[in-house]
């Protein structure tokens, strides 16, 4: 992959300020239960994620995760001028808000995940229609 194709910028990261929850033993228990097949698939991929890390050799992956955190940290300090604060109840959302000489990639990495859906959707709907 080309590094382009994987940079990204984050959106609507958050914050609950309100004071920790904490939740009874029989509350605890009923939430086990009710994700039980959420945390069997979950197990599944976290030891596959694992083997595959263990192929690809784990100082490797330390080096790309490295390099990547580090050209997204950059990518940001270059694309993000400031940050919109937002309060919703007891959650903070950040928005980035890009510096105003942003270029075409920060605008692009600024699409969140619905508007690139439906982007791609008109993608597709233009490609169906040339077909029929």
């Amino acid at each position: 992959l080309d590094d382009h194709e994987i940079d990204y910028l984050k959106h609507n990261t958050h914050r609950d300020i309100s004071k920790k929850k904490t939740h009874t033993p029989a509350f605890e228990a009923a939430i086990q239960k009710y994700y039980k097949a959420d945390d069997m698939i979950y197990q599944h991929f976290r030891k596959r994620l694992t083997l595959e890390i263990h192929k690809y050799g784990k100082e490797r992956m330390e080096r790309e995760v490295k390099h990547f955190r580090e050209r997204l940290f950059n990518l940001s300090n270059k694309c993000i001028g400031g940050i919109r604060r937002l309060r919703h109840f007891d959650v903070h959302v950040n928005m980035p808000i890009l510096r105003t000489n942003a270029s075409t990639h920060c605008e692009e990495m600024k699409t969140t995940v619905i508007g690139f859906t439906k982007e791609i959707r008109k993608i597709q709907s233009r490609k169906q229609y040339l077909h029929h």
